[in-house]
């Protein structure tokens, strides 16, 4: 009974600091204790979590466990971050979600890369515009005073963590041999050697170095700067070695993407390709079926952005490709098109056709299935979802389309997924 009172009163206090910690920071704050939420701040903070996202966004999260203290700031697979701090082996931290004002992901792309389901759109959509915004360095200042305000009543002794449920007195245990540094020069030590989470570290400069020669379409600068920073020692992302470096791969294909679509690929060619690489990351059995698959995939990458640089295009026609390649799912009327390219939609068309060979409606049909195609494969929705997903007027519409481009219907490819499945 002892026990049980000092560990709840010990519990108190840290839930009255954390309370008093979020009025600073003003984001969602939760105390997990052994991975169950024992306390949020605010109480009634909507937590982004429909379709298949996580209800306990802790276990979704990559985190590098045995860090206590080092604040974490971390994505989740379905784009809000988060920033973690272990206190010790039993309680941890998670301030968030939030966004970074610049951040470009929308639930519509997250949908057509088969991470919602259609029928979650709306829902995510505004749990998602509730989300904080909040610029890179102040996420970054406020790791380090959530982490320092918490080590500093732990190190007083304030805080009996570590209390052993099965003894008959509450003990604490000594402090991890990462608490014997000040915290600053812990904080970049374990940067410099797990480069966990998305803050700065030590190849930060190198990343965005490959990330522009594959921008540029620069194949030989690109492998160089990808063996420069391999021949540096890679983050420890998991306890087991091959999970690790899977992560640690998956990793690099976000970098390869991103890079791409700014060197001009259409998003959903970057991320399909993306999405392929990383199905063959995850099914590799052995560390050696994943030797050469980043060089492998910044030849394809940088393929897709020289590929799309030999287009012939004028940049208005250009423009305005790259505007339906990303908005396939509206309504993409003719007249809406000229009035964003500025031409009578007469001229428009014509011009289209003249400049690419292809009509215009043709063009949006085509790219509509060519994403389609990918969420039949990919998804979980029916193909009347997918049909009005994408515009089309019914189902045997979709099909029809469908089986003149690729001949073979949707029905043919979701009974072939399926079959894979078994």
């Amino acid at each position: 009974m002892q026990e049980e009172n000092r560990e709840s009163y010990a519990l108190q206090e840290l839930i009255a600091d954390l309370r008093r910690l979020q009025l600073a920071i003003r984001l969602p704050l939760t105390l997990y204790e052994d991975g169950i939420d024992v306390f949020s701040e605010p109480e009634s903070f909507a937590v982004l979590s429909t379709g298949r996202a996580a209800k306990r966004p802790l276990a979704m999260l990559p985190i590098a466990k045995g860090h206590p203290h080092t604040p974490q700031h971390l994505k989740s697979p379905y784009a809000e971050r988060y920033i973690c701090i272990e206190l010790d082996e039993r309680y941890t931290i998670l301030i968030g979600p939030y966004l970074y004002p610049d951040d470009e992901e929308t639930i519509e792309r997250m949908v057509r890369r088969g991470l919602y389901d259609i029928a979650d759109i709306e829902q995510a959509g505004e749990s998602r515009e509730q989300l904080p915004h909040i610029p890179y360095r102040s996420a970054i200042a406020i790791g380090r005073l959530a982490a320092e305000r918490c080590t500093a009543r732990q190190e007083r002794g304030e805080y009996p963590y570590g209390i052993n449920r099965n003894s008959a007195e509450v003990k604490r245990e000594a402090p991890m041999s990462a608490l014997m540094t000040p915290l600053p020069e812990n904080y970049y030590r374990i940067q410099v050697e797990e480069r966990s989470g998305q803050f700065a570290h030590p190849s930060i400069r190198l990343e965005d170095a490959l990330g522009k020669r594959i921008e540029a379409g620069d194949t030989s600068g690109a492998l160089s700067i990808l063996r420069r920073i391999n021949r540096l020692d890679r983050a420890k992302l998991a306890d087991n070695p091959l999970r690790s470096l899977k992560n640690s791969l998956i990793g690099s294909m976000t970098i390869f993407t991103r890079a791409a679509i700014q060197g001009g690929v259409p998003d959903n060619q970057s991320f399909t390709l993306s999405d392929a690489y990383i199905r063959q990351i995850e099914s590799a059995t052995g560390q050696e079926e994943l030797e050469g698959i980043e060089e492998r995939a910044i030849r394809s990458f940088i393929n897709l952005v020289n590929e799309e640089k030999k287009q012939k295009y004028s940049h208005v026609i250009g423009q305005l490709m790259q505007y339906i390649d990303t908005n396939l799912t509206s309504e993409l009327s003719l007249n809406e098109l000229a009035g964003i390219a500025h031409m009578h939609p007469n001229y428009l068309s014509s011009r289209f056709h003249k400049e690419t060979g292809t009509r215009l409606s043709a063009y949006i049909r085509d790219k509509r299935l060519e994403e389609a195609i990918h969420m039949i494969q990919f998804s979980n929705n029916s193909l009347k979802q997918i049909a009005a997903f994408y515009r089309f007027s019914s189902q045997s519409h979709f099909s029809r389309a469908f089986k003149e481009k690729y001949g073979m219907t949707p029905s043919d490819v979701a009974k072939g997924r399926r079959k894979s499945e078994r």
